[in-house]
């Protein structure tokens, strides 16, 4: 490094010692220690001097305006957007826009994380490069031609394509696939489930313990009509193989209570068991009632690593598969889908509906044990740390939304959320299937340690009533959006702060992560100047648009969007004082820099600068009124929907504070070279 470059870090007000422990968290109201100066430059001491007094709001200047921001106060002159928003978003946009962008099998990006409870953590990365929301070709179809409200879904012959990429195991030759699940007789099948027969799109378990008890009535109740199979359909991913170990131990159990009704005798009761990946595999040769094959079948489950799970298209196939065997013995039958995600989005869309169709014309139920969906957002990160790098990845897990399109921001205001918070209910598809097929789906807690910023806390059913997702068809949600200016709005103003767009990234993904080069952070901070000054006018003409269509607000009966319109109006002005807030600590820092030492012990050396929130703030004077305004707007919605999601929602936002300041990092480097092969960055 040359040395008319120092390194520079900047502790701020709240923050911890992180030769404590780096990655600790930061208890709520802590004061941070002192600034520290190091001279890096050759023959400068490289210990840190005394801790000189803390900085304080005073030392700061408060409400001192950067030059270069925009001012926070300002006209904005956006009645038109509002207008032209209402007028030609309503089935172009908002409907074939929201749906988000498939997680790619290449292309590693830099993940910047704000986090307050945790301290920022060194090259997080997901395999997601930035992309606009898509539209598949299967919504495009809905769009262009839809299906009128009273239509059922024909299966398609584009379901036997899949087939091609089949692997079944020990299949007997009298059992082959059938070319597409349209050329299944469902009139020789057993009997279809009655008409408006709806299942529960959630149950709460505590453990699969509960699930399994909930689920032996469930069978035992459709053996009391007829003979029964029941497909277990499990998901290959690395992260369930501990789920397969629970459920095939617990099988004995489950098995051991049924045997003692007489009517799961003499074969009445029969287990078949298939899995799914990017491919499909099924593990019994036949079904069988012969528990040592079940258990042996679940063991040779494979990992699949390409990080796809085609989840609709495997419980299509699970049902093809066993169409003769279900025929010939007139059974009814009881699929279980085990899996910890939501599913590729592509295929969810493209075979959902021909799945439920299937099902139900077929009198199958669609049971699911699976994870909480992802509080309005379609993914969920799973932190892993490198062995040989000692590099933090964020791995994209797909988990949400609860609803047939996102309703939240997918942003946090600097980035796209990377947050887990839990939405109550259980992903859209999976959800759905239980409800049109009169099953059940069962919420299990998570059991996963490395979630990014897990939320455990639990939604009462009772109060979660009203503010349930819509789990009609992807169309008739579509079309009900579109009967509200309001949702449309929300809807729009989502899609308009859509970070997986290249073009919007340019302006509304703000850098948290600073080089330790004195010169080069400067250029960073210039560079970010600039975009602040265009996303508070973005922000602003946003925050406009919602107000033009607010009175619509107390038409609006649905407590669900009544909460979405709440939140979302919060959030607006919060992000907007926060980037203003970011701005000023910034150009307060570059114009007074710090040094600390480039290293700590034990083997950690300095790496960048944080970028992290606090309750402390040095712009009071200018944003005192609008802070107030933004902390009665998510206490109200707080108080107007208390208990939920959207209330957690309000609190966090509040909690984590609406300062910014910058920490220094530290992490271990490793040392040598090493002849190793670097491991890839799995695939979950």
């Amino acid at each position: 490094m040359s040395s008319t470059k120092p390194d520079i870090h900047l502790v701020g007000p709240g923050e911890p010692d992180v030769t404590a422990a780096v990655g600790s968290e930061t208890p709520a109201g802590t004061t941070d220690p002192a600034c520290q100066v190091v001279d890096s430059s050759p023959g400068a001491s490289t210990e840190a001097e005394s801790p000189a007094p803390a900085t304080s709001e005073d030392e700061a200047p408060p409400g001192k305006k950067p030059g270069r921001l925009i001012s926070f106060v300002r006209s904005s002159q956006t009645s038109g957007f509002a207008t032209s928003l209402l007028t030609h978003a309503a089935l172009l946009v908002i409907f074939a826009l929201l749906t988000l962008p498939i997680l790619p099998d290449h292309e590693l990006l830099t993940v910047f994380s704000v986090v307050t409870e945790k301290l920022p953590e060194e090259l997080e990365q997901i395999e997601m490069p930035p992309q606009e929301f898509t539209t598949s070709e299967s919504t495009k179809a809905i769009l262009d031609n839809p299906t009128p409200m009273s239509a059922e879904p024909t299966p398609s012959t584009a379901f036997a394509a899949s087939t091609e990429a089949l692997a079944i195991v020990e299949a007997p030759s009298e059992m082959q696939l059938k070319p597409t699940i349209g050329d299944i007789d469902i009139g020789q099948l057993s009997a279809a489930l009655p008409s408006g027969f709806v299942g529960q799109g959630r149950v709460v378990v505590d453990n699969y313990d509960q699930a399994f008890d909930k689920l032996t009535q469930e069978i035992l109740e459709m053996l009391e009509e007829s003979k029964v199979l029941v497909i277990w359909v499990f998901d290959q991913s690395g992260s369930m193989k501990d789920d397969q170990q629970v459920i095939r131990d617990r099988l004995e159990q489950v098995y051991a209570e049924l045997g003692l009704n007489e009517i799961t005798g003499g074969g009445n009761l029969m287990t078949a068991i298939t899995s799914y990946g990017k491919e499909f595999a099924v593990h019994t040769q036949r079904p069988t009632d012969k528990l040592e094959k079940i258990r042996a079948a679940i063991d040779e489950i494979p990992i699949d690593i390409s990080g796809e799970e085609m989840m609709c298209r495997a419980v299509g196939h699970s049902i093809q598969h066993h169409a003769d065997f279900v025929r010939h013995g007139q059974r009814r039958t009881a699929l279980v889908l085990v899996t910890d995600e939501s599913g590729n989005r592509e295929d969810n869309e493209s075979y959902l509906e021909q799945v439920i169709h299937t099902a139900t014309s077929s009198g199958t139920r669609i049971y699911s044990l699976g994870r909480e969906a992802v509080f309005g957002c379609p993914f969920a990160h799973i932190r892993w740390e490198h062995p040989q790098t000692y590099v933090i990845h964020y791995i994209p897990i797909d988990r949400g939304p609860e609803s047939a399109y996102v309703e939240q921001l997918q942003t946090e205001g600097f980035h796209r959320r990377y947050d887990s918070h839990p939405s109550g209910y259980g992903p859209y598809e999976q959800s759905r299937m239980a409800r049109e097929t009169g099953a059940i789906f069962f919420l299990l807690p998570s059991v996963e340690l490395d979630v990014v910023a897990l939320d455990k806390r639990r939604y009462r059913l009772d109060l979660m009533r009203e503010y349930r997702p819509d789990l009609r068809r992807r169309d008739v949600a579509m079309a009900e959006i579109g009967k509200s200016q309001l949702r449309t709005g929300l809807t729009q103003i989502i899609y308009d702060m859509n970070p997986y767009n290249e073009k919007a990234a340019e302006i509304i993904v703000m850098r948290d992560r600073f080089s330790k080069n004195l010169q080069e952070f400067i250029k960073q901070v210039n560079t970010e100047q600039a975009k602040i000054t265009i996303y508070l006018d973005y922000l602003d003409r946003m925050g406009t648009a919602l107000e033009e269509i607010w009175g619509l607000r107390k038409q609006e009966t649905i407590p669900r969007w009544q909460a979405n319109a709440d939140l979302m109006r919060a959030q607006l002005l919060a992000y907007k004082i926060r980037l203003y807030e970011y701005g000023a600590y910034l150009e307060y820092f570059m114009n007074n820099p710090q040094y600390v030492s480039p290293t700590k012990d034990p083997n950690l050396h300095l790496i960048d600068w944080r970028i992290v929130r606090r309750q402390e703030m040095i712009t009071g004077e200018v944003t005192a009124k609008y802070l107030e305004q933004a902390k009665e707007l998510f206490q109200t919605v707080i108080d107007k929907h208390p208990d939920t999601p959207w209330a957690a929602r309000a609190e966090k936002e509040m909690g984590s504070g609406f300062g910014i300041h910058l920490y220094p990092y530290y992490r271990r480097i490793p040392t040598g070279t090493g002849t190793s092969p670097l491991i890839p960055v799995p695939k979950l």
